[in-house]
């Protein structure tokens, strides 16, 4: 986890406003920076920390687009195994979802508010 951070850390410093991820959509793309991206890394890092769930399982639950990358390096960095899954559409997703978080012993889910009833963190 701290590898992560201390990637992060380094190409935030060496290459601030250079391109780390972006998304390709319809409307045109979406890019986070080296600092964007160490930022938001590090807000979902403290919040994983403080809350104490490091050392647990949390599901990820997003759609496409720069949210999940950004919790996923949070997670790395918090210390909490992260379960990409993909998000249910229908009640046989639910029923799926709900499969592999029993199976994997998932503590909480990671989402956005792009999903319903999401909320970000």
């Amino acid at each position: 986890g701290w590898d992560v951070l201390r990637t992060l850390r380094g190409r935030a410093r060496t290459n601030p406003d250079e391109p780390a991820c972006t998304f390709l959509q319809s409307r045109g793309p979406l890019t986070l920076t080296w600092r964007e991206l160490h930022a938001r890394v590090l807000d979902v890092a403290a919040s994983l920390t403080e809350a104490g769930w490091g050392g647990r399982r949390a599901l990820l639950l997003y759609p496409a687009g720069l949210d999940f990358p950004v919790a996923f390096l949070g997670c790395l960095a918090a210390g909490v195994v992260a379960v990409p899954v993909h998000p249910p559409r229908n009640d046989r997703f639910v029923d799926r979802l709900a499969a592999v978080a029993d199976n994997c012993q998932a503590s909480l889910a990671l989402t956005s508010s792009a999903i319903p009833g999401g909320e970000a963190i």
